[in-house]
């Protein structure tokens, strides 16, 4: 199982599959994560650690609903806003990620 995550860890990020992560939020982090979790589960049930092509359809399908709902709520909450040609980052949006860094370099400087 680990030996086929791995593989899998390096196709992505050596961008196989960067022609399918073209919604916003679609990451190669959530798709990574997506995969081995439906493999984990797999094995977790006796079954073998690999993937069927429809598994992998719905895998993406999955992570390109999440991303789309991702998107949605961020627009919702007006993190997001719509200019004349794509969207933007709000003020609001600006300081959640600061704080995001805040709590992550407290984090690293606790450990």
């Amino acid at each position: 199982m680990e030996r086929f995550l791995k593989d899998i860890k390096q196709a992505i990020q050596y961008g196989e599959y960067d022609d399918i992560l073209i919604e916003p939020f679609m990451s190669k982090e959530l798709l990574y994560s997506s995969i081995e979790s439906r493999i984990k589960s797999k094995v977790s049930s006796s079954g073998t650690p690999t993937l069927t092509e429809n598994e992998l359809k719905t895998i993406i399908e999955d992570v390109k609903e999440t991303a789309n709902i991702t998107f949605c709520i961020f627009c919702k909450l007006e993190i997001l806003k719509r200019t004349e040609t794509s969207y933007q980052l709000t003020e609001k949006g600006k300081k959640l990620i600061k704080l995001q860094n805040m709590i992550s370099l407290e984090k690293e400087l606790s450990n």
